[in-house]
């Protein structure tokens, strides 16, 4: 089915149609209101169509030559999508603290055995300083 077709039988629409009007509500060239009367739709097919073709209309119109007040329409997340965002905040802090605490352990491992990990990790694996380290994993050859 072409993008020029309609989007079901029972849409009078078409997607191209569709998409102009998310884009005139985006870029703000026509009001909620003008749109809603021009297309013969109300406020909810409107906000349907926002949902389903902002990112088309974004993918189309590069964001770069949008003004600031333009970047700044959103349509609110998805509960799905608050979720998502919600564990990959969680996940991003639980790797900062263990990138933290990796840190912390070489800065130990230097005062402890006199080894600068970062610099010398190479100079490490190929002199055989490792295997000298009691405990670490792999050492024993």
């Amino acid at each position: 089915m072409s993008v020029a077709t309609k989007s079901s039988g029972l849409s009078r629409h078409t997607i191209e149609e569709k998409i102009e009007a998310v884009r005139q509500r985006i870029f703000q060239e026509s009001s909620f209101r003008e749109l809603q009367e021009r297309h013969g739709i109300c406020s909810a097919t409107l906000s349907v169509w926002i949902k389903k073709y902002k990112a088309e209309v974004l993918r189309r119109f590069p964001v770069k030559d949008l003004p600031l007040y333009v970047l700044q329409y959103q349509e609110t997340m998805t509960t799905e999508e608050e979720n998502e965002l919600t564990r990959l905040r969680r996940e991003n802090e639980d790797l900062k603290l263990l990138h933290e605490a990796n840190l912390l352990m070489i800065d130990m491992a230097k005062e402890r055995f006199g080894i600068d990990i970062k610099k010398n990790y190479e100079e490490m694996l190929s002199g055989g300083c490792l295997k000298e380290v009691p405990g670490v994993k792999g050492n024993d050859e």
